[in-house]
């Protein structure tokens, strides 16, 4: 069962091979995440990636990192990023999905981003508005996915 499901949609002017490479390489795509404190590549496909987690409006957690292991799985029209993590003592998975179509010179990208909170973040989730940090994540990182495919 999934904890937080957030989707949304956006379109890159370009073609739909070239934005699959870009997305499916980490050292580039790596760059285009926000709060990105430390990377290291497993191999093509994984990574370690440690990022700080920050809300402007949850002062007392704008200080945590997130340790995550990355994996990415690529198809003809979709990519996947796996994530498997820890924050605050509690694992955490996601999978963020991206589908991606080709229409009049322009790729449009649906995207789903799942979430499956460990125990502790359950119990964090009673106190504060995860689900809004969550999305403020994911958009945050969306915006920078656009900002840097735009220029491929």
């Amino acid at each position: 069962m999934v904890d937080v499901s957030i989707r949304g949609s956006f379109s890159i002017k370009g073609n739909r091979e070239e934005l699959i490479s870009f997305l499916t390489d980490l050292n580039k795509i790596v760059e285009c995440i926000p709060n990105v404190e430390d990377f290291s590549l497993i191999d093509d496909e994984s990574a370690k990636v440690k990022f700080r987690v920050s809300q402007g409006s949850i002062s007392d957690i704008s200080m945590l990192t997130a340790n995550t292991i990355v994996k990415i799985q690529k198809g003809l029209k979709e990519v996947a990023y796996y994530i498997n993590g820890k924050i605050v003592g509690s694992s955490f998975t996601s999978v963020i999905s991206l589908d991606l179509k080709e229409e009049e010179g322009v790729t449009i990208i649906d995207w789903r981003a799942d979430v499956n909170l460990g125990n502790a973040l359950k119990l964090l989730k009673k106190v504060l508005d995860l689900d809004e940090l969550i999305r403020s994540i994911s958009d945050d990182t969306v915006k920078g996915i656009i900002k840097c495919v735009n220029g491929v």
